[in-house]
């Protein structure tokens, strides 16, 4: 039909169909491999369960780009320089993405989620985050 046009597909539906055709990456076979094992039973065995060959040096998906979400509340200015235009800032960088490595299946039914100790962030992906 004359005249009629087509609208622009949307490109985050175009994504997601993308990649749902996508052959099974190391994480959808990882994450398969989970859910034949025993259920663990406590946190502790879960989260060495969720790190048995992690490597924090490599992002959370190869073939998809990571969102992080970044928050920044500035606390205060000081030590400003009018001559060479410096100046020094302190303020909290909060950081949130998700990596999909570290899904799992909720404990009894109950907990979904679990926090790491503060020792357990050098085990991590972190995002590589600068300002300039």
């Amino acid at each position: 039909m004359a005249g009629d046009t087509l609208a622009p597909e949307d490109s985050s539906e175009k994504l997601r169909r993308e990649w749902k055709m996508r052959p099974k990456t190391a994480i959808s076979r990882r994450r398969e491999d989970r859910k034949k094992q025993k259920p663990p039973k406590d946190a502790v065995e879960l989260t060495q369960r969720l790190f048995q060959g992690y490597r924090k040096q490599e992002p959370p998906r190869k073939d998809f780009p990571t969102e992080v979400r970044i928050g920044i509340y500035v606390v205060s200015f000081y030590a400003i320089s009018e001559q060479t235009m410096d100046y020094s800032v302190s303020m909290y960088l909060r950081q949130s993405w998700r990596d999909p490595r570290l899904t799992f299946e909720p404990l009894d039914g109950k907990i979904s989620e679990i926090r790491l100790h503060d020792d357990s962030w050098n085990r991590v992906w972190m995002p590589d985050v600068f300002f300039r």
